[in-house]
């Protein structure tokens, strides 16, 4: 059985309303950026809200794994890539 450690449907057990909250952002805005400590569940949340969301609302979720960045200069160039917007295959659903 899959459980919160693994990726599995634990993750988001009593999310609720941090899922209709980020929804409602995320169908106010272009770009919705989800931040917190490692391991709270924001990566689970994340792919959750674009399972539900992608094939009605948008072609592309990018995701950006900003964890290892050492030089804040290189978040523009991080985020362009992860949202396809410097014609680079990255980015992803």
């Amino acid at each position: 059985m899959m459980g919160a450690s693994d990726g599995g449907p634990d993750d988001l057990t009593g999310r609720d309303l941090a899922l209709s909250e980020v929804t409602e952002l995320l169908l106010a805005e272009r770009v919705v950026t989800v931040t917190g400590p490692g391991g709270v569940g924001k990566s689970a949340l994340a792919m959750e809200l674009a399972r539900r969301l992608l094939p009605e609302r948008w072609q592309v979720v990018g995701r950006a794994d900003l964890a290892r960045l050492d030089d804040p200069q290189l978040l523009p160039e991080r985020l362009a890539r992860a949202l396809r917007t410097d014609g680079s295959p990255g980015g992803g659903r």
